[in-house]
């Protein structure tokens, strides 16, 4: 005997030894388990009772021993004193859902990825030199406790102490991912990197899942009517387009409230310079500056809204998310999700131009005239609308000194003589036709000249195709006013008495001031 307490004599048995015992002299209490537990349940006065347990530390149902020899042989099987502890790194999306190689937005870099971690007892002391399996393969942390995981690993300790407080902690999540949260033995989840465990009989869980992150680039571009990027070297580049703001707001879903708030403080960068805020999600970009808005969580919903522009003029053409064309009517993305990759939204304005479509009533010289008459002339606008020419149908002109204007149905409008209608915001690039559809009696077509310049071979009173540029988009269709000259032949006598003569036949010549004979239509009584 080594110890007493009073009641007992206590004794260790060695493993794989028999040991012999008077029953006529001693009571037997058996302890199975650590040599500091007593279990009185155990105690037996005439029998010995063996009582085990399992690895799990489960108990065995008790066993009675044979007591009809003194030196019956009886064994203890006592169950060990350690445990496991599992550390499991899982990669999610902003709903929580766990990623795999096989899904959409598992990360092209995810499988190389090393995770790094460090192992320490609640006091600090490192987890130094400490044996872990990942799979198959056995490893061994450093002097500082660190070991590492790719995403989808765990890492088993064995033969840890039951009862010791362990410290797990993520030093580095990796580049392109966040902590999402960390589960210890299926608990409450936490956002602290640090994982503190005490371990408990029958093993013990933590898993570390990160947030995947990825960037979303917001760009502006000004573009012509058929969509082509311009910039400053472009012909129909305006003077002011450089200095032209846009204002933009990136908004997020609330779960909470199930609606789209803005995304105050968002960070982001223009250009590749420094990052800055997004104060209550706003941003500006001029025309073709992007905006990079850095480590949003993978499977999270946002929209970009173009909510104005410092000129009024810039129209609002399209967005694309990812090179699709989006069908919101808010000037917005809609609703889009972050994915793993490419998540790219392009926000396209229609640099502003304006048509003018003069009436002008000149003389047989050309030289303007004014013509105070209320007489009117008819005209059709064409657009193209990349296949075929279709009427400027119910566009807005204004005409000076009268009210607005609108097409009709056919792209018609009227004006009178000196009277101009100007179509404004229309696309630079756009392919026009302007033409004469009628005017009123007495005046006859001349010509259309499109910035000054004469348009010839045109013989339907028509510009022909054009295209609008950034300026001088001026169209001017010139009538002729006409008249009748009435020409009489008189013989008279000496007293200057009319004489009847209808035999004689007179011979005239009509030409212009400048000599060049005149070709014209005329009428002798009924006779053309």
């Amino acid at each position: 005997p080594y110890e007493t307490d009073g009641k007992y004599d206590c004794f260790l048995l060695k493993t794989d030894k028999t040991y012999q015992y008077d029953k006529s002299e001693y009571e037997i209490a058996v302890t199975v388990g650590a040599v500091s537990d007593k279990d009185t349940s155990l105690e037996a006065k005439t029998t010995i009772i063996k009582k085990t347990k399992d690895s799990t530390g489960a108990e065995i149902a008790a066993t009675k021993i044979d007591e009809s020899d003194w030196s019956t042989k009886f064994g203890f099987n006592n169950y060990t004193n350690t445990t496991t502890l599992q550390v499991t790194k899982k990669l999610v999306d902003a709903d929580g859902k766990e990623l795999d190689s096989t899904s959409e937005d598992w990360p092209s870099t995810a499988s190389a990825e090393n995770f790094t971690f460090t192992i320490k007892e609640k006091g600090g002391t490192a987890g130094a030199n400490l044996t872990y399996k990942v799979g198959a393969t056995s490893k061994t942390t450093d002097a500082n406790g660190t070991f590492t995981l790719k995403a989808n690993e765990t890492a088993v300790f064995e033969n840890l102490i039951i009862g010791t407080e362990y410290v797990i902690t993520e030093e580095t999540p990796g580049t392109g991912y966040r902590l999402g949260e960390v589960v210890v033995d299926n608990g409450t989840p936490s956002t602290t990197k640090e994982a503190n465990v005490t371990l408990a009989k029958g093993g013990n869980e933590i898993i570390v899942k990160n947030e995947v992150l990825a960037d979303l680039t917001v760009t502006k571009n000004l573009v012509d009517a058929d969509g082509t990027v311009l910039n400053a070297s472009s012909a129909n580049w305006p003077a002011d387009a450089a200095e032209a703001v846009f204002t933009f707001e990136i908004q997020k879903y609330d779960d909470t409230n199930s609606k789209y708030v803005a995304y105050d403080g968002a960070i982001y960068t223009i250009d590749g310079k420094e990052p800055r805020s997004a104060t209550a999600g706003r941003f500006e970009l001029k025309a073709g500056q992007s905006a990079k808005f850095l480590n949003l969580v993978v499977g999270s919903k946002y929209k970009v809204v173009e909510v104005s522009s410092s000129n009024n003029g810039y129209t609002f053409n399209e967005i694309t998310v990812n090179g699709n064309k989006v069908t919101a009517t808010d000037q917005s993305t809609g609703e889009q999700t972050i994915k793993e990759s490419s998540n790219a939204v392009v926000v396209k304005n229609r640099i502003p131009a304006a048509l003018t479509v003069t009436k002008e009533v000149v003389d047989a010289e050309g030289r303007k005239l004014t013509d105070t008459s209320d007489k009117t002339f008819k005209f059709e606008v064409l657009m193209h609308n990349g296949t075929d020419y279709v009427p400027y149908a119910n566009q807005s002109y204004a005409v000076a000194g009268k009210s607005a204007g609108t097409t009709d149905a056919n792209g018609q409008f009227e004006l009178t003589a000196d009277q101009t209608a100007v179509f404004s915001n229309v696309a630079i690039g756009s392919k026009y036709k302007v033409r004469e559809v009628s005017s009123s009696d007495g005046y006859a077509f001349k010509e259309v000249t499109v910035n000054g310049a004469a348009i010839t071979g045109n013989s339907e009173q028509s510009t022909g195709e054009q295209a609008i540029k950034e300026t001088g988009n001026a169209v001017v269709v010139k009538n002729t006013a006409l008249a009748d000259l009435q020409v009489t032949k008189k013989v008279v006598n000496g007293n200057n008495e009319a004489v009847t003569d209808t035999d004689t036949v007179f011979t005239f010549t009509i030409k212009k001031t400048s000599g060049q004979a005149l070709a014209a239509t005329y009428t002798v009584g009924s006779e053309t």
